[in-house]
Formats: C-alpha cells, structure tokens, sequence
C-alpha cells in the first residue's frame, strides 16, 4: 500500500502485510467444524459496539478497527475508548517494528492481531482467503477486521449508508471491523424494490458519517475491489475471545 494520506481530513494509514505462516491458519477449518462443508447462506449481523468511535482526523485506524471487533458480540470487552484504540495502534506499531515493517505511520492488521493476542484478548485468529470465506466466518464465527483500500467515492455514503466503490489509482488504506453480512437485504432509503447482498461495517469516524456510524459494502464490491491481491487487502477473523482484564 501507498504512504498515509490525508482525505478529506482523515488520515488513512493501514498499511498491507502478509505472513506466509497465515496461509497455515484458514478460517474455512474453523466454518467447517462448526457448520459443514457447505453451510447455508443466511443474513447475520452481530451486536455492534453500543458506542461510535472516532478518530477524527488521527489516523490510528488499526487500533479503531480491532477495537469495534473487541466490542462487539459474542464476545464484549468494557473500556473500549478512543484512548484504549490507540493503545491498541501503538501496539501493533511494536509488532510491526518486530516484523520488519519500518513505517513511520501505519500498521497492519496482523500486528492489531498480534497485539490483541499479548494482551489476552483473541488467544487464536484466522485468515479469510476468499469471498465465501469471509462471508461463511460472518454467519458462523464472528466479526472480522480488515484492511482495504478506501477509494474517494466511499468517503460520501448514502443515506442508506451504501457506499459506492469507484477504483482510482494509488488510494490510501483504511481498517475496519465488518459486523455482518446479508444475501439480500433491502436498505432503508433505497428503492423497495432492490435488495442487496451487502456487507455492515462499523467504521471510526463518529455516529454522524455514514448510516449512525456505520457503512454498507455490496458483496462484489468486497470480492473485486477491496480484497483483493494488488491492494494487499487482508482479512481477521477472531476464532477464540476472553474478557481479558479490561472487563
């Protein structure tokens, strides 16, 4: 990914990194455990944090986006601020340094993984590596934090929240924790006659951007756009969580 920008005021800051060890641990060993080769396809949306985060014009993003997963269901730590997501950042920072990643700004979502890990708090993650893998681990394990591309078009949600993903070159790169994912859900100010397969996300930006907070991504927007190899696109999926000491 491309060095931090500032867009429209924020700072974007994931930066994409892949350890080949991660191709080791797939989600679709946890689904399958739980579900079967071949689970159905079902709307679910896990309880979001009951607070919008933001980070204003900070960047910080990977330590935003892990803690929305943090607090969220099934698994809900208390003492989730903006002072905790940070904390969360200049850990994965350290993580990344430990890496190789010498970055100035920015950090990855395995570091966030990897510092969510130290403290207690995610014992084991896994990697999505494909679009049914990401949606099956929605229905089935929990929420996921992933680092994407945010192109200029997404900074000016609907008011239904569906963001519009228009490819530009060299975009910057943003975290975010996705709490669900629907088949056909019919988005409220859009035409009753359309319904969408479309992914939640909680993004950190205040309960003002997008729909209370939150975002809506269409499934092949996901699949083509935003996870995808060339953008270094990665996705976490928390298979085990405590309370840790922050509850």
């Amino acid at each position: 990914m491309t060095q931090p920008q500032i867009v429209m005021g924020r700072t974007l800051d994931w930066r994409g990194h892949h350890d080949p060890a991660s191709r080791n641990y797939p989600v679709r060993m946890v689904i399958r455990e739980l579900a079967g080769e071949a689970p159905p396809v079902q709307p679910r949306f896990w309880t979001p944090p009951p607070f919008v985060l933001n980070q204003f014009s900070e960047g910080f993003c990977v330590g935003f986006g892990w803690s929305a997963e943090l607090a969220a269901s099934p698994v809900r730590i208390r003492r989730v601020d903006n002072d905790f997501a940070r904390g969360l950042y200049f850990g994965a920072q350290r993580h990344d340094r430990a890496m190789g990643n010498i970055w100035d700004e920015g950090a990855s979502v395995l570091a966030g993984a990897q510092e969510c890990a130290e403290r207690g708090l995610i014992p084991e993650y896994r990697w999505s590596f494909g679009p049914e893998d990401l949606r099956d681990a929605l229905m089935h394990v929990g929420p996921a934090v992933i680092g994407v591309p945010y192109f200029g078009s997404m900074f000016t949600p609907r008011p239904s929240g569906l963001v519009e993903v228009d490819e530009e070159t060299d975009p910057p790169g943003h975290c975010m924790c996705i709490i669900g994912y629907h088949p056909r859900m019919r988005l409220p100010g859009e035409s009753w006659r359309k319904r969408f397969a479309v992914y939640k996300l909680r993004q950190s930006w205040g309960g003002a951007f997008g729909r209370k907070g939150d975002i809506y991504v269409r499934e092949e927007d996901m699949a083509n756009k935003l996870l995808v190899k060339r953008y270094w696109g990665e996705a976490c999926i928390p298979v085990t969580r405590r309370y840790g000491p922050q509850s």
